[in-house]
């Protein structure tokens, strides 16, 4: 064998095994981010929920996205941030960061549902410290926070905080 095909190929073999290398020690290692998130990805994806796969069944209508935003000031946005960067106060001390909503909402290959479940259940099967909602929310008010998301976080003013809605908690907590 030429001596130049042989040192690539023994090129090749080593980048591929340290690669395999990499995610051998980080997938039993302490190291967080491969626990949390491409082997938690892999562990649920055999099992999703039916909910998953559906449809918000809610249109995007003004009274829709405020009631999504009401909830979403309400409960996200210590974590997930106003805008949905990820970047509220109490982002900084969680393990992994809250996703950025922003950007994930926009992915056409997230379905609806997969909001809605995550929403609805927490972190738990991701191990993540997200709470679930499940008894605070209903599932119209559920599906509100995602039409919010989907479309972006519509009319939310720089700078505002969970704080605006104070007045509608204590008008009867709902908008």
């Amino acid at each position: 064998m030429d001596k130049h095909v042989r040192d690539r190929w023994l090129g090749i073999l080593l980048v591929f095994g340290g690669m395999l290398a990499l995610v051998v020690m980080g997938t039993f290692s302490g190291f967080p981010g491969w626990r949390t998130g491409w082997t938690n990805h892999h562990r649920w994806m055999g099992a999703m929920p039916a909910m998953w796969n559906q449809e918000n069944p809610l249109p995007a209508t003004d009274s829709v996205l405020e009631q999504g935003r009401f909830y979403y000031e309400r409960f996200c946005v210590a974590c997930h941030g106003v805008r949905g960067e990820g970047d509220g106060p109490a982002a900084k001390g969680l393990r992994p960061r809250p996703p950025a909503l922003a950007i994930t909402g926009r992915y056409p290959m997230i379905p609806d549902g997969y909001y809605f479940w995550r929403i609805k259940e927490g972190g738990r099967a991701f191990g993540t410290p997200m709470p679930s909602f499940d008894s605070l929310l209903t599932d119209p008010e559920i599906w509100s926070v995602v039409a919010y998301i989907r479309a972006g976080f519509p009319e939310v003013p720089a700078g505002a905080s969970p704080v605006s809605t104070r007045k509608n908690l204590e008008e009867g907590g709902r908008p």
